[in-house]
């Protein structure tokens, strides 16, 4: 009998790591994965949204880099929810819209606070002519942001920035380690 199992591991402190997540089937860990925490203080265009939403977000790239990996999480929104994107901006600055998550994830308006999808770099709809190495570069260099926007904040409710993240996989295989 053999058991294949991968995690995802956080560094906490020297020598000090935490499971952070199961790995979903066919990602392997790239260095770096990316991430990061919304909140409506994020939001360029309307900086004085007031809500108490929070989330945070995850996106991995699967070892070919061909296929990213997305979870956004969120919880508290004031408004129902119209949109979700993948935009190209740094910290504090707005961008074109990358990819419109809401779709490839095929969830309908008024979605709840959990969306998940794979998008194919190659195949699925890439808006404003970029290319898949424009949006790997733009990752690595932390120049990517993910938005929730809302009926009551049609230009966003929350906003995240996407970072490189440090994190490990440690495959398990029939007990042992590799």
């Amino acid at each position: 009998q053999q058991l294949d199992v991968a995690f995802a591991l956080r560094h906490v402190a020297p020598g000090e790591h935490h499971i952070r997540q199961q790995v979903p089937q066919d990602f392997i860990q790239t260095s770096p994965e990316f991430g990061g925490t919304m909140s409506p203080g994020q939001v360029v265009v309307d900086p004085d949204v007031e809500s108490s939403a929070t989330g945070f977000l995850r996106l991995s790239l699967n070892q070919a880099e061909s296929l990213l990996n997305f979870d956004v999480r969120f919880e508290n929104v004031i408004g129902s929810t119209t949109g979700l994107t993948l935009s190209r901006g740094g910290a504090g600055t707005n961008g074109q819209v990358a990819y419109d998550l809401q779709a490839i994830a095929n969830v309908p308006d008024g979605f709840g606070g959990t969306v998940t999808g794979i998008i194919d770099l190659a195949d699925d709809l890439l808006l404003g002519g970029l290319t898949a190495d424009d949006i790997i570069n733009d990752l690595q260099a932390g120049n990517r942001y993910v938005t929730v926007e809302t009926d009551a904040f049609p230009t966003g409710e929350l906003r995240g920035q996407v970072d490189p993240q440090t994190a490990n996989v440690v495959v398990l295989n029939s007990g042992g380690l590799i």
